[in-house]
């Protein structure tokens, strides 16, 4: 049986030894630059459509560095607390 918790480790460290991101960003460096500045943590928590908007963000950036594009993604902060 598939063991996903064992799975996300082996491909976490697959990704980490081989240095995808970097590898990613290096390639991309040239391309069509794409701007995504995140807003800040809600001071309420974390409820599901929290997790929702969290993983359409995530999966947003991810098909825009596929594509070529050169990703700046800029977590917001709160300047108000």
């Amino acid at each position: 049986m598939l063991n996903l918790a064992e799975r996300e480790e082996e491909i976490l460290r697959y990704w980490k030894e081989n240095k995808v991101p970097e590898k990613v960003r290096e390639k991309n460096k040239n391309g069509k630059k794409y701007y995504f500045l995140d807003g800040p943590p809600n001071a309420y928590g974390l409820a599901m459509h929290h997790m929702w908007v969290i993983s359409v963000k995530d999966i947003m950036l991810k098909f825009m560095r596929y594509q070529g594009r050169n990703v700046h993604d800029r977590p917001g902060f709160d300047v108000h607390g």
